[in-house]
């Protein structure tokens, strides 16, 4: 027997999100290297819910971290499409904060789509995968675009 034979791949998918958020007039890179998926009930969505957390966190001294964070929150029963974002029909939540501006916000999605894929076992989401591309905002700061790819799975 050969040391090639007894060879066996695995392969499985890392979790990952990569976005570009145009913002300001520049373009800036935002890759997950953080996330978590948990059970909750968000106010604005009637039910419970999926939470889907995406964190680039990046050190910048000993003593001072940046974090990205793109949260989106869906509810418990959603079914694999498109989620249209305008004024009055979410469907979904998609939030964005920047730890690193003068005055941190939550940043709200306005406009836009999510095309989201799930994969459960039994009642639980094991899987989430798709692309965003949604205006965020706040006040009366300046909306900006972000757009991506993500896959997660427990």
């Amino acid at each position: 027997m050969t040391a090639m034979s007894e060879f066996k791949a695995v392969l499985k998918r890392v979790n990952t999100c990569s976005a570009k958020i145009l913002r300001n007039g520049s373009a800036d890179d935002f890759r997950a290297n953080r996330f978590s998926l948990e059970q909750t009930n968000y106010p604005d969505i009637e039910g419970e819910t999926w939470t889907l957390t995406l964190v680039q966190m990046k050190k910048i001294t000993d003593s001072q971290v940046e974090n990205k964070t793109i949260t989106i929150i869906v509810p418990y029963g959603a079914e694999n499409g498109n989620f249209s974002i305008t004024d009055v029909n979410k469907g979904i939540h998609l939030d964005f904060v920047d730890s690193s501006d003068a005055e941190p916000y939550i940043y709200i999605a306005e406009k836009g789509s999510v095309n989201l894929t799930f994969e459960r076992k039994g009642t639980e989401l094991s899987t989430i995968s798709g692309k965003f591309d949604v205006t965020v905002g706040t006040y009366d700061i300046p909306s900006f675009r972000i757009s991506g790819d993500l896959y997660y799975s427990k």
